[in-house]
């Protein structure tokens, strides 16, 4: 008589198992937290360092929290997105498809004003195309003199047109398998 007793009492506490109620639902996971190792300025095809913050597993291996992971990075208007082709992890390197998205699930990491930046950059481009030589004869001197201004002119202008963009350290993003969207 005790033992069902205990039963019944066992059977009330839990409750919460019975067959009449809907289970809750399993929290499904498509993407992976990291985020930025160390404050970088970047450009574009800039190597980006990223660090993970869970283990995750990649064909098969497991990947340790903390490790490294490096992306290839673009400008995009206000977004600097970051694509991840490989994972080197002891001395394996798994071949992967991962991109980097902000926490606002937008794909690239939301940079304010990188446009405002583009449009100064690009000013400042041609300021440095119309800049030039006037009232100099053709001598040899004139000539070299013209050659060594417009190498300027070249270097400053290839210069002016990178658009850097600082990431801070400890930023949070989101990693996403681009293979997943072919199986969704």
């Amino acid at each position: 008589m005790q033992q069902n007793v205990d039963t019944q009492r066992f059977l009330k506490t839990n409750a919460f198992y019975s067959l009449d109620e809907d289970l809750p639902a399993e929290e499904v996971q498509n993407s992976i937290e990291a985020v930025i190792h160390q404050t970088q300025t970047i450009v574009n095809g800039s190597v980006v360092k990223l660090r993970l913050t869970h283990d995750i597993f990649i064909q098969g291996t497991i990947i340790l929290k903390n490790t490294f992971l490096y992306g290839t990075a673009a400008l995009k208007g206000e977004r600097l997105e970051v694509k991840i082709t490989a994972v080197q992890f002891k001395s394996s390197i798994l071949p992967v498809e991962l991109t980097v998205y902000d926490i606002d699930g937008i794909e690239g990491i939301y940079i304010p004003g990188a446009i405002n930046r583009d449009a100064a950059k690009a000013s400042a481009d041609r300021s440095i195309q119309t800049m030039g030589l006037t009232g100099i004869s053709d001598s040899w001197g004139a000539q070299a003199a013209g050659m060594g201004i417009e190498a300027a002119k070249s270097l400053m202008s290839k210069k002016v047109k990178l658009i850097k963009v600082m990431v801070k350290a400890g930023y949070q993003v989101l990693l996403y398998d681009e293979k997943q969207k072919n199986t969704d």
